[in-house]
């Protein structure tokens, strides 16, 4: 599960940061097409080589506008992103809270307890072992075998435990791993 937190006094100092990036964006992007719009032909030279110059230049701010413009919507979206991550945050936070105080509330109700008190099973909890007429215990599920009486294969965690544990280290009866 991943480590969520949310600091509302962070928040606040960076809280300002969306919009006026968005602000400083537009105001970039208008200058850029207000830019690219001004480089009229009467204003350059007729040469040919000036005149591809402009165009050179129209393209630059153009390019200039629209990139200004695409980065201007993803923080937009980004800042919208961003609100309705705190909404949700917020949402749950109650909704755990409130099941939090149900739970309370149920584990201090005197009736339940009383029944947990009294040692009753809970619905649904199969009882493990029943006791005999000696009163030793005996398992029910049909097994003749004991837990103690398990085969000594080794387990899983057996075999990983045998190989090298950390880079120059080696676990018991496994390989120095040194690198070189």
């Amino acid at each position: 599960m991943a480590d969520v937190g949310f600091n509302s006094s962070d928040h606040k100092l960076t809280e300002s940061d969306v919009p006026q990036g968005t602000e400083g964006l537009q105001k970039s992007s208008q200058a850029a097409g207000g830019l690219a719009k001004g480089q009229e032909t009467d204003y350059w030279t007729p040469e040919p080589a000036a005149q591809l110059l402009r165009k050179a230049v129209t393209d630059f701010f153009s390019a200039c506008y629209k990139a200004f413009d695409q980065e201007k919507d993803a923080l937009d979206e980004f800042g919208t992103n961003v609100d309705l991550a705190i909404a949700e945050f917020a949402r749950v936070n109650q909704s755990t809270g409130d099941e939090l105080k149900k739970i309370q509330d149920s584990i201090t109700n005197p009736e339940i307890r009383e029944k947990l008190g009294k040692g009753l099973p809970q619905a649904g909890a199969p009882a493990a072992q029943e006791a005999d007429e000696s009163g030793a215990s005996a398992q029910t599920d049909g097994s003749d075998t004991l837990a103690t009486e398990a085969t000594e294969a080794p387990t899983g965690a057996d075999a990983v435990s045998s190989g090298p544990s950390h880079f120059g280290q080696s676990a018991p009866g496994g390989p120095t791993i040194t690198g070189q």
